[in-house]
């Protein structure tokens, strides 16, 4: 409770500064009445609301929690979750400012990779990854005996400096790993949803459809819940890509249009 407590007091506080009502600082991420006993410290806030909320005000993720004595996410995590929303915005002058506040972290070796490689995916551009960086991925890949939040991410943002047989051989030991995925963090839930969908690109890429069952079977196991609905979708038209259904292809294009997904269109197969 006391980690509740400090990050809603922070947030009561920066509101104040902002001058701002609750309304006004929740904006539509959260209703009122919830954001409310999150400043009294009777709910918690998960870390992608807390992210969006500061991002929603322009309040510098690093100093906010230097302000926070103990705070239940960590920096790292909070500026991770801010390069994996902007690398799925293709939002580039976002994850340089997000490089900018990394480069303030005094352990971020690992922060500084994840960037440079999504702006390598972004940018269709593997010379900015060394070789060296390259091999220094895989081996900490290959070596991974627990999979954790980082190691899932790495994993799913560097997907595409492995060979397809590489691919195959990691995406099966994550799914093995996590069988009962239903029962995992939401956090990991998501992580594992990238790794599926990129999975299926990479096997549309190579004309492999053979081997999308398994990903398309992760996906559909997640919850029933809202935050995996993009997700799912985005699984059914990858699936109706392969069985070749144009109407549900269609279908689901205009659905991820209206929810918002514009940019992420722009990557899919058509």
């Amino acid at each position: 409770m006391e980690n509740t407590i400090l990050i809603g007091s922070a947030l009561k506080n920066k509101r104040k500064e902002l001058g701002l009502s609750q309304k006004e600082m929740v904006g539509s991420i959260l209703s009122v009445s919830y954001y409310s006993k999150v400043e009294r410290n009777l709910f918690d806030i998960n870390v992608n609301d807390l992210t969006k909320i500061l991002a929603l005000h322009g309040i510098d993720i690093v100093r906010f929690f230097q302000e926070v004595r103990i705070n239940k996410f960590s920096t790292q995590e909070i500026l991770t979750k801010k390069l994996q929303q902007a690398f799925y915005e293709q939002n580039l002058d976002e994850i340089n400012h997000v490089i900018v506040q990394i480069n303030e972290l005094e352990y971020n070796d690992h922060l500084i990779l994840l960037a440079k490689l999504m702006k390598c995916a972004m940018q269709c551009n593997l010379n900015l990854i060394s070789s060296k960086e390259k091999r220094k991925i895989k081996s900490e890949i290959f070596n991974t005996d627990n999979w954790d939040t980082f190691s899932l991410q790495l994993f799913s943002t560097s997907m595409f400096i492995f060979d397809f047989e590489e691919l195959t051989a990691m995406v099966n030991s994550i799914f093995n790993h996590f069988k009962m995925i239903k029962s995992s963090d939401k956090y990991v839930q998501e992580l594992i949803a990238s790794i599926a969908i990129n999975y299926l690109q990479n096997c549309y890429n190579h004309n492999n459809p053979k081997n999308i069952n398994q990903a398309l079977r992760e996906i559909e196991s997640l919850p029933e819940d809202p935050l995996f609905i993009g997700y799912k979708e985005i699984a059914l038209y990858y699936k109706a890509v392969f069985t070749k259904d144009n109407l549900s292809k269609i279908t689901i294009r205009k659905i991820l249009s209206a929810s918002g997904y514009n940019n992420f269109l722009k990557l899919l197969p058509k």
